[in-house]
């Protein structure tokens, strides 16, 4: 599922995957973004195709959601030649989401 958010005053395009165990941000994209690493971490993401690929740190920033509400938020930085945020369970979980699959939202 897809949906627009607000980061850094650019609307992007964020994938919302109930099967990722984390968020993540790819390293092209943050870079659009202009979004530091502000620290390390020591996670290892598997991708859909059964390969790994260890994150290059973490990212703090925050996302607007319906142009009115703002949200703090960290993500894991993978390398990869899309420019693309995938939200998962951790916030998912952290938000309380609910998923309508029938209405998409």
């Amino acid at each position: 599922m897809k949906t627009q958010f607000i980061i850094n005053n650019k609307e992007i395009e964020v994938v919302i995957d109930s099967g990722a165990a984390i968020s993540v941000i790819t390293e092209k994209l943050r870079k659009e973004l202009d979004i530091p690493i502000k620290e390390k971490s020591n996670i290892t993401c598997t991708l859909a195709d059964g390969g790994k690929i260890a994150s290059l740190g973490k990212v703090n920033t925050e996302i607007k959601v319906y142009k009115e509400l703002v949200i703090p938020v960290t993500l894991d930085v993978i390398d990869s030649k899309q420019k693309e945020m995938i939200i998962g369970n951790d916030l998912l979980n952290k938000w309380n989401a609910n998923i309508n699959y029938k209405e998409r939202y």
